[in-house]
Parts: C-alpha cells; structure tokens; sequence
C-alpha cells in the first residue's frame, strides 16, 4: 500500500467517529472534527495535532518532526509529522489526535 492508500485508510477509520469528516488543511487533505483539523496528509507524512505537553519520545519513532509551515516563524510544537517508516501508528495517533481535539474545542 501507498502513503496515500494507508491515509484513505485513517480516514475511513476516524470519519466514522461523530463530527469528523474529511477537510483541507494548506491545501492537503485533512481530518476534522467540527471543524477543526486535527490530521493531515502531506508528501507520505501525516501531521497529527496531539498537544504540546504530548511525551512523542515514548514511541519508538524512525523520525518525527513538527509542523513548521513558515519561514520566519518557530515551528507549530503542538503538531507532530509522522512518516510512511511509521505508519503502524498512523492509527493510534488519529485516535489521539481526535481525543486532544475533542477535548480542546468540546
């Protein structure tokens, strides 16, 4: 399966929550929840939103980075990009990502 096969994938799994659906995220496909985003897809990586306190380094990860979409500003520390060597999380992430959503915005 592709990058692209395994996102489909998440998105079916987490559109059949309550108040998700699939959106747009700077122009990527993007998971939301009453609309705000809280995945993405974007170049075989998926941007998860889980929180700033979130202990990324409790999972054994190939790479990890945070969203860092501007040039003149610091990187989104709330957001984690997540790649295709990590895909066996992808799905623990989105649920994750969901919760940090849910109980963000209620």
């Amino acid at each position: 399966m592709t990058a692209e096969d395994h996102f489909n994938a998440l998105v079916e799994t987490e559109t059949q929550r309550a108040h998700v659906k699939l959106g747009k995220m700077m122009s990527a496909p993007g998971i939301r929840y009453k609309d705000k985003n809280y995945a993405f897809f974007h170049k075989k990586k998926v941007g998860f939103k889980l929180g700033k306190e979130f202990d990324i380094d409790a999972y054994e990860l190939s790479a990890w980075e945070h969203l860092s979409p501007f040039k003149t500003k610091p990187p989104l520390t709330a957001w984690y990009i997540i790649g295709i060597d990590d895909v066996h999380l992808w799905e623990e992430f989105g649920a994750l990502a969901y919760e940090y959503i849910k109980a963000e915005i209620g």
